[in-house]
C-alpha cells in the first residue's frame, strides 16, 4: 500500500470514529486493495473501545470533611440532591475541605473546612479581623461551642477543632449549621 493510501485510510478511520458507525465500503476487485497488516491493525485499534480509567478510590479516612458529612446526608439537610467534592491538600494533614454543590447545578451550596486542633486560636484570630461581624455572632449563639462570623464565612469551634462554613442560598443559616453539626459531631 502506498503512503497516500495509508494516510487516506487513517483519515477515514478518524472521520468514522468521530461520526458514528462506519459505513460499509464496496469491495474492490484490485488485489492491492486488500488491507495490509498495518492498515488492518490501525482499523482494529480504531474500532476497539478506549480503556476506561478506574474510578478514584473513595477515601475511608473518617477525618476528611466529606466523610464527616456525606453527600447523601447533606442532601437530606439541604432538601435537594448534593454532590461532595473533597479539596484536601495532602501537605496539610490537619486541614480538610469539602465543597457541596447542587447536583442540578442550581441551588444552595456549602463549603466546609475542618481544622483539627485549631479551634480556640482560629476563633480568637477571627475576632480580631477587620471584617469580623460581632453583631452576626449573636445569630449563631448555640451553634457549636462558639461561633464567629467573618463574612461570608462562619467559623465554629467544636471542642478543640475549628469548622469553617461558607453557606450560599440559605434562609436560616444558623439552623442549617446546627443540622450539619448534629451529623458531623459524633464523627469528630
Amino acid at each position: 500500500m502506498k503512503l497516500e493510501h495509508l494516510a487516506l485510510a487513517l483519515a477515514l478511520l478518524l472521520l468514522q470514529a468521530c461520526s458514528g458507525p462506519a459505513p460499509t465500503a464496496p469491495a474492490k476487485s484490485d488485489s492491492n486493495a486488500a488491507a495490509s497488516p498495518p492498515a488492518a491493525a490501525a482499523a482494529a485499534a480504531a474500532a476497539a473501545p478506549a480503556p476506561v480509567a478506574p474510578a478514584a478510590p473513595v477515601s475511608t479516612n473518617p477525618h476528611e470533611a466529606c466523610n464527616l458529612v456525606t453527600a447523601a446526608e447533606m442532601s437530606a439537610i439541604v432538601g435537594s440532591p448534593m454532590t461532595a467534592t473533597p479539596h484536601d491538600d495532602p501537605s496539610l494533614d490537619t486541614v480538610s475541605n469539602c465543597a457541596y454543590a447542587p447536583a442540578s447545578g442550581r441551588g444552595s451550596s456549602v463549603d466546609f473546612t475542618v481544622m483539627w486542633g485549631d479551634g480556640e486560636s482560629t476563633l480568637r484570630m477571627a475576632r480580631e479581623m477587620k471584617h469580623h461581624d460581632a453583631e452576626a455572632d449573636k445569630r449563631f449563639a448555640g451553634v457549636g461551642d462558639d461561633a464567629v462570623v467573618v463574612p461570608p464565612a462562619v467559623q465554629v469551634r467544636q471542642g478543640k477543632d475549628a469548622l469553617v462554613f461558607t453557606l450560599f442560598g440559605f434562609d436560616d443559616e444558623p439552623a442549617t449549621l446546627k443540622k450539619i453539626l448534629k451529623v458531623a459531631k459524633p464523627r469528630m
